[in-house]
């Protein structure tokens, strides 16, 4: 019989992953800092769609991360 509690609770959200890519970009240098966050980029390369990066990018943001400049974008 399988524990699905475990896999339940070891299960991590898509924005999550995301999350975790963008943050690993940056750290290696993928991503420059301070450069701006080409969100679309980011989707095509991960083939997903929109709202998994938006949800990743505005956790990120909550994290202090990223920040928004209103009318330019993510950096």
């Amino acid at each position: 019989m399988m524990n699905y509690k475990n896999i339940i609770l070891n299960k991590k959200s898509l924005s999550y992953e995301v999350a975790q890519y963008i943050k690993d970009q940056i750290i290696n240098g993928h991503i420059e800092l301070g450069s701006q966050i080409n969100l679309q980029e980011i989707r095509k390369n991960l083939e997903i769609s929109r709202t998994p990066v938006r949800e990743a990018i505005q956790q990120l943001v909550a994290e202090n991360v990223l920040t928004y400049v209103r009318n330019k974008g993510y950096f």
